[in-house]
């Protein structure tokens, strides 16, 4: 019955067992839970592995922009090109968005980020993004090694 249908609990195989053999199993449940339990372990599918997220107060803050899609924006009847620079505490959730003209740079970057910390009031330990274009395209599209580190996951330790 396990290799059919693993996923089948021991009171199941046992409530099974009492009423197609009436009386002849009356004290297995122990020993059906252990013996599933191994079954299970050396045969069975393999656990879904899940890692805690654990963040401390004051370490990490979040960086990204944020494209709208299927919004158009328009501005005495011109597309207003921008995107959304988005920052969030890992802590508390805390966010701050700002509209930001034009596309991703570092200027850009900076001044949303320095607006983030002066809206909550400190700055985290590290500055986390992922793969903004800011950290590169103002060196001529060149990376460097630094940026090369920055675009696949950036985390700036910052004091």
């Amino acid at each position: 019955m396990l290799r059919r249908d693993p996923r089948l609990k021991p009171m199941t195989l046992y409530e099974y067992l009492q009423d197609k053999y009436p009386g002849q199993y009356p004290q297995v449940l122990r020993t059906l839970q252990r013996r599933v339990r191994t079954w299970k372990a050396l045969h069975g599918p393999s656990p879904e592995v899940m890692f805690e997220l654990r963040h401390e107060p004051g370490v990490q803050g979040f960086s990204d922009f944020t494209e709208l899609k299927g919004i158009t924006i328009t501005i005495a009847g011109k597309p207003f090109e921008h995107l959304i620079y988005h920052y969030r505490l890992g802590y508390s959730g805390w966010r701050y968005a700002q509209i930001i003209q034009g596309g991703e740079s570092f200027v850009a970057l900076s001044e949303g980020l320095q607006n983030a910390f002066e809206a909550c009031g400190g700055v985290p330990k590290q500055h986390r993004t992922d793969s903004l274009s800011a950290a590169y395209r103002n060196m001529g599209g060149r990376r460097s090694k630094i940026s090369r580190v920055c675009t696949t996951n950036c985390v700036t330790t910052i004091g």
